[in-house]
């Protein structure tokens, strides 16, 4: 196990850095180490310890299977994710961990909608809905999943123009469980961040505001901030889209029915630092590169741009071969790197993170085509090429570490 989780931090390590192929590799090589020792010991352990044996060796088979999974979604081969979700379903549940069968079958639900599949999303949910009311998990657990699983459920037959049921279901479960304000802040809140890692930040920006009036309703004054920040980042990403932004309806019919808000003058308060946060996108900005002859080196750069930021946005140029990668930091706003790549960038913008490397030397331009203003980016980063001057990290998804792996 020890030999195999050597594989596996190098899987890891790999996939931060985007190499797929030698990250892959890796994975299959610590799975193969366990299925050797899961038959050997299979065949020498006396059955009391074997009981034992297979609960921890099927754990560490399925965080191996589910890396696996996350990089072939990030590859966009739905069938052969969608296999190994159910493989790490399986040892899962022969490990007997519950959240993480349920974890598994939620993000099966949500890659069905990322590719179209809605009625196979309904029925996934569903599913979901069963098992969380089956599996034997702590009762505020049980509520918040099954909770979840409505979520994902009703957002998707609203996805597809069935209103009607969409609605209908969202009153019946608030009438049947009387979930507390609590519970559903973190369902919402949770289902926020599933949306947001595949893809939809428009649905999850309505989940995000739906599960901050929940915090507000419950008193959670700690999560005010926590809520708001994935506010903006989804709103960023959101407005981003354009036109390759999924139909969505007007999702925020269904969502808001969710919760009815009780404290209106606490919410109101807390949009106004909403908007406040929208409108530093048009002030003046103050850290243009003054000569454009000259580059500027890391440690002239302000402190501002030298932390990480969120990606929001990727975009190639075909002619130029370049890319434009937006970047999003809550103190400044939308900045664009533009930059020569060393390799493509699968999947979501979401999942990655920009740094600007210590050894850059790097020009800071005022955004100059209409689009770029129209993205409200407020200034254009010229970089050299990744190799030397930028740093791209893959951003595991919050809810993922849930694996522990």
């Amino acid at each position: 196990m020890k030999e195999s989780r050597q594989f596996l931090k190098k899987a890891k390590l790999d996939l931060s850095k985007n190499d797929f192929k030698r990250s892959l590799k890796n994975i299959r090589l610590a799975n193969e180490i366990l299925n050797r020792v899961f038959q050997l010991m299979g065949a020498k352990l006396v059955e009391k310890n074997y009981q034992f044996f297979e609960k921890l060796i099927a754990s560490e088979i399925s965080k191996t299977i589910f890396l696996k999974a996350y990089i072939l979604i990030s590859l966009n081969k739905v069938v052969s994710a969608l296999d190994s979700l159910d493989e790490t379903a399986l040892f899962a549940t022969i490990s007997r961990l519950p959240n993480t069968v349920l974890s598994i079958n939620y993000l099966k639900g949500l890659l069905y909608i990322f590719n179209s599949f809605y009625n196979k999303a309904i029925g996934q949910f569903a599913f979901n809905y069963k098992l969380a009311e089956s599996l034997k998990v702590e009762r505020n657990l049980a509520e918040i999943l099954r909770m979840k699983a409505i979520i994902g459920e009703s957002i998707t037959s609203f996805l597809i123009d069935q209103q009607a049921e969409a609605l209908e279901k969202v009153d019946l479960v608030k009438k049947q469980y009387k979930p507390s304000f609590s519970n559903l802040m973190v369902a919402l809140i949770d289902s926020g961040d599933y949306f947001l890692a595949m893809g939809f930040p428009g649905i999850a920006s309505n989940l995000y505001s739906e599960g901050l009036e929940c915090a507000i309703d419950s008193k959670i004054k700690w999560k005010y901030n926590l809520v708001l920040s994935k506010m903006k980042k989804a709103y960023m990403s959101s407005a981003l889209l354009g036109p390759d932004a999924r139909p969505t309806n007007d999702i925020s019919i269904l969502i808001d029915r969710f919760h009815d808000l009780n404290d209106t003058e606490t919410f109101n308060e807390l949009m106004i630092q909403l908007a406040s946060f929208t409108n530093k996108f048009y002030e003046p900005f103050k850290f243009f590169t003054k000569d454009k002859r000259k580059l500027v080196a890391y440690y002239d750069l302000p402190n501002e741009f030298k932390e990480q930021w969120h990606c929001v946005k990727i975009q190639k140029n075909p002619k130029s071969n370049r890319t434009t990668l937006i970047g999003f930091r809550e103190e400044i706003g939308l900045i664009a790197f533009d930059v020569q790549l060393d390799s493509n960038l699968e999947g979501v913008p979401e999942n990655y993170m920009i740094k600007i490397k210590k050894n850059a030397k790097i020009r800071i331009d005022p955004p100059e085509t209409d689009k770029e203003t129209l993205f409200l980016i407020r200034a254009v980063v010229k970089i050299g090429n990744q190799d030397r001057d930028i740093e791209i990290k893959r951003n595991i998804p919050i809810f993922f570490s849930q694996m522990k792996i």
